[in-house]
């Protein structure tokens, strides 16, 4: 399940109170800036110092707050005078609550005698949705106390409106619980004393609920490509338009100036991945929304930054640095001249991943020396393919060739042999093999760079010794060994066999149900 964040908005309230004569009905109002009130409703009232007052169709005689946020105070009395009220919202989203200041009644004059009915608060229009509750308020000031009566047109005539198992008349309220379809038209409440009768119309609409869904509700896309979400609105499974639409992301809204019902995401990115929401908003004040997701499917590696080539005296520090972007997040692997680098205090290696996934890693080395002279190699790799830099961070210093590890080739492929050698400027590289330089036919070949590279590797005339040499124009030089071990293809097709074999026996134990794989 996700949760459905948004952005508190800062908000104050205030109250209106609507004065009576003494002995009748005053009406006290909660105001709420315009800005959030579609989103904030009043949730009780506070008699100071801590009597609480709460939505009720029936009220408690005295008190009587409506489910609209309205309090009535019935049968003013001098004494009402004495207490003070405060109004306390929510908002619908945040959960946020606001009191409002407090604020007294003021009940005018003595007993007003005997006037007719004059309405003086009533609702015109009532919108609610299918199933919900509608509250209609015909307020009169009157003396004595009116008596209400309520009329429903049905189209066909005008006739009484009834108490029944939905249906209640509280006097000046009408109140109609689980409200259909058939409930909609307009009414009309009657108030009449023995000095007089008026009267007031009031229309319900009642609209039905909406079913709200995002197509595709998963999309997985690749980085740079397009994504589309479209939110379809319907009630009663035909579709509607909805007029006010709009698009969050991870609970914050989109900025896009515009009411869609389609979000169009151009040259998707990995800030892009997450939870958007499609909030349909009424007229009527109810909101229905439906979530999807955006997935960021398989991006071989982008290298975003690498080194440049440099070319130093022994001594000082060096870092060398990579950062790379992919789905799923590359790791970055390092090399000197096609070897791991060496393992001394001297080298530090660190990577780290940004918030947006991009990865960085860096070489350090301290106090350089001419044996950290050569070619270094940063390749991201992710299951999306690979990407490779490399350039020669060359020390002064005498020729000096590193360690060559043991290498392994595969008979049939070709061979790439890189010289590990250090030092600058140097003049010239050779190879050998069992004494003899090479190249001694035309599958051998030694680059300007140092890298030997042989062709179709066999294991009888290829496996051996090799020896790198390197010469400076001083004619200083320096020389080391390795070994070349070649290997069958049987070898490796024996391997990926077994290894087949193997998952297609962890497959049958899990189909027969069995736990313990081995």
């Amino acid at each position: 399940m996700y949760a459905f964040v948004v952005v508190a908005q800062e908000f104050s309230v205030d109250v209106e109170v609507l004065t009576a004569p003494l002995g009748c009905t005053a009406i006290l109002r909660c105001l709420i800036p315009t800005f959030v009130r579609e989103l904030v409703r009043v949730v009780s009232w506070v008699q100071d110092p801590s009597i609480y007052i709460y939505p009720s169709l029936q009220g408690d005689g005295k008190y009587h707050l409506m489910p609209t946020g309205e309090l009535f105070i019935h049968n003013l009395q001098h004494s009402d005078e004495l207490h003070s009220f405060r109004c306390r919202s929510m908002h619908k989203l945040t959960r946020q609550v606001v009191i409002s200041n407090p604020a007294r009644l003021r009940v005018n004059g003595l007993n007003p005698g005997l006037y007719s009915p004059n309405i003086v608060e009533h609702t015109t229009h009532v919108s609610v949705s299918q199933d919900e509750g509608a509250v209609l308020i015909c307020i009169a000031q009157a003396c004595p106390t009116p008596a209400y009566k309520w009329y429903f047109n049905n189209k066909i005539e005008i006739v009484p409106v009834q108490n029944g198992q939905r249906v209640r008349i509280l006097g000046s309220i009408l109140a109609i619980e689980a409200v259909t379809t058939d409930d909609a038209g307009d009414y009309k409440c009657s108030a009449s004393n023995v000095a007089g009768e008026t009267s007031a119309d009031i229309r319900l609409s009642v609209a039905a609920p909406l079913q709200i869904e995002i197509q595709p509700s998963i999309l997985s896309v690749n980085m740079g490509a397009l994504a589309e979400f479209t939110c379809k609105v319907s009630s009663n499974g035909i579709q509607v338009n909805t007029p006010h639409i709009l698009w969050f992301k991870d609970g914050r809204q989109l900025p896009t100036g515009r009411l869609e019902d389609v979000l169009i995401i151009n040259r998707v990115s990995r800030e892009n991945k997450g939870m958007y929401q499609c909030v349909a908003r009424r007229p009527e004040g109810d909101t229905f929304q439906a979530t999807a997701e955006l997935k960021l499917g398989d991006a071989a590696p982008i290298l975003l930054y690498s080194f440049i080539e440099q070319t130093l005296q022994p001594g000082p520090a060096v870092s060398l640095k990579c950062s790379a972007s992919g789905n799923p997040t590359p790791q970055i692997i390092w090399k000197l001249d096609g070897f791991p680098l060496p393992s001394n205090g001297r080298f530090v290696l660190g990577h780290y991943t940004t918030i947006h996934g991009d990865i960085i890693s860096h070489v350090n080395i301290s106090h350089v020396t001419v044996e950290d002279g050569g070619e270094y190699d940063c390749t991201a790799i992710n299951r999306a393919g690979r990407n490779s830099h490399s350039a020669r961070l060359n020390i002064y210093g005498l020729p000096y060739i590193r360690l060559i590890p043991k290498v392994t080739a595969v008979s049939g492929e070709e061979l790439s042999l890189k010289c590990p050698v250090a030092g600058y400027p140097i003049e010239e590289i050779h190879w050998e093999r069992n004494g003899r330089e090479l190249p001694t036919d035309i599958k051998q070949k030694v680059e300007s760079d140092g890298r030997l590279i042989i062709n179709s590797v066999q294991k009888k005339t290829d496996s051996g010794i090799y020896t790198c040499w390197a010469k400076n124009k001083q004619g200083h030089s320096a020389r080391r060994s390795g070994e070349v071990n070649v290997i069958g293809k049987t070898v490796l097709l024996y391997s990926e066999y077994f290894q087949q074999a193997f998952q297609i026996i962890i497959g049958c134990r899990l189909q027969m149900g069995t736990k313990n794989v081995y």
